[in-house]
């Protein structure tokens, strides 16, 4: 496992040394969510945000079929760590799936998802693994790990384009009984940007149909062969497609809508014969486990910031922040509580090096920065270390949670929530502060 990461990386640090970095500092200054002509559409910046991890590692091996058992029982004694991994924030997700027959010698994979390629410079920190487990019990790990399998080859994966679907987020999903199909996909010679050009414009829009309309089809992703060693089947590109195992039939609705969504080929690719553009070789896996994603840290840094927070001025003016996952709406309100400015954008949140960064994106501008909850409040930064701005990096907007649940009458029966304007015409900031932890009424509604 993190012998193989090891040796993985060290294939691929001539690449990571030949790539540049480009972060473009910009400033907020939109204040609405509707574009026409201003910009990216809500859509489009809606799929940025709810992008996938950006980097897969799979690792393909050769399981002797007396060994399957003890093989299965190791790689669960693994899925302890990855999930400790994803707790930290180091490993965006982990898992093992078997090939079902097939004519290209693959038996078993496990792939480890990252959201970024630095993330894989140094992912197992084998000291706090060995105080974890004990030194002992971990060498044994790795032991039994290397004699219940051989690894036959690694490929690293670069994600180009995938359908908005909640494969990452779904906490209750049992993955247990997902299964995917792995195409290998080889352009033809002189044919790769419209073989490209076909995924990202037609099949991307047909897979996001069934992922909206089919349950049984749960999510696409479109990748790109970036590195790797041994005996793989040789392709540049990969589509996956992820299903249920156990088909529910459509309902009559399910089906028509499924059919009237059906996107039509873009015109330049009309008359295009797919079989013209690349070939394709490809085996279904089914899935024996992953790691459980109610322990990944963005799920949980997700749950941790949802809600409502209140960061006010000491001229008596306040930045109000309304978080759920994906959707950030920020208001502003002057110092006689008047609503001045109201703006939905989809909003990402991502790890690095265990700094906890986001994303809001804009029609013209996204906001990045880092943030970090403590005692309470949100700090969060005005980028001026992480994404290089003029701003002064000792400098945070400081948000109070304003929390809805503490003052409500417990089953009550349904229950009106009445906003009052709060701290009118008042200039000292401890009464501020005061009435905005009061700001919330809950009353019975028809008693």
């Amino acid at each position: 496992m993190f012998l193989s990461v090891l040796f993985f990386s060290q294939g691929f640090a001539t690449l990571r040394a030949s790539e540049t970095k480009s972060k473009k500092a910009t400033v907020e200054t939109e204040t609405n969510n509707t574009t026409g002509n201003t910009g990216i559409s809500f859509a489009e910046r809606k799929k940025q945000a709810m992008q996938p991890n950006g980097f897969a590692l799979f690792t393909y091996m050769d399981v002797p079929d007396e060994q399957e058992e003890e093989y299965l029982k190791i790689e669960s004694e693994w899925k302890e760590i990855h999930e400790r991994m994803t707790e930290q924030g180091k490993l965006a997700g982990w898992g093992v799936a078997k090939a079902r027959d097939n004519q290209l010698g693959v038996r078993y994979i496990t792939w480890k998802s990252f959201p970024s390629l630095e993330a894989l410079d140094d992912p197992y920190d084998v000291e706090d693994l060995k105080k974890w487990l004990g030194t002992e019990e971990f060498e044994s790990l790795v032991k039994r790990t290397k004699e219940s399998r051989k690894i036959v080859g690694e490929e690293l994966l670069r994600n180009e384009d995938y359908t908005i679907d909640n494969l990452t987020r779904d906490t209750e999903q049992e993955s247990n009984r997902l299964s995917f199909f792995l195409a290998y996909m080889n352009p033809k010679p002189g044919k790769e940007s419209q073989y490209v050009k076909m995924e990202k414009d037609f099949f991307q829009k047909g897979h996001q149909n069934q992922v909206d309309h089919n349950p049984n089809f749960l999510g696409w992703r479109f990748e790109k062969r970036i590195f790797s060693w041994g005996e793989l089947p040789p392709a540049d590109y990969r589509t996956v497609s992820i299903f249920t195992r156990e088909k529910t039939a459509l309902t009559s609705q399910q089906s028509t809508k499924l059919s009237e969504s059906k996107p039509e080929r873009p015109d330049d690719l009309a008359d295009t014969k797919i079989g013209d553009l690349r070939t394709m070789r490809g085996l279904v896996f089914d899935v024996i486990m992953t790691t459980d994603k109610k322990r990944s840290a963005v799920v949980n840094a997700w749950k941790e910031l949802s809600g409502t927070w209140t960061h006010m001025r000491e001229n008596g003016s306040r930045r109000v922040k309304e978080i759920s996952p994906f959707l950030e709406t920020l208001k502003f309100y002057d110092s006689e509580g008047n609503l001045k400015s109201e703006n939905t954008s989809p909003m990402r949140i991502y790890i690095k090096d265990g700094i906890k960064h986001f994303s809001t994106y804009h029609p013209k501008v996204t906001w990045n920065t880092i943030y970090e909850i403590h005692a309470g409040k949100w700090y969060e930064q005005m980028r001026g270390i992480y994404h290089r701005t003029d701003s002064d990096p000792n400098q945070f907007i400081i948000y109070e949670r304003v929390d809805l649940s503490d003052e409500l009458p417990e089953n009550q029966g349904e229950i009106e929530i009445d906003i009052a304007s709060e701290a009118r015409g008042e200039g000292n900031r401890g009464k501020i502060l005061d009435r905005a932890r009061r700001i919330i009424r809950a009353r019975r509604i028809g008693d």
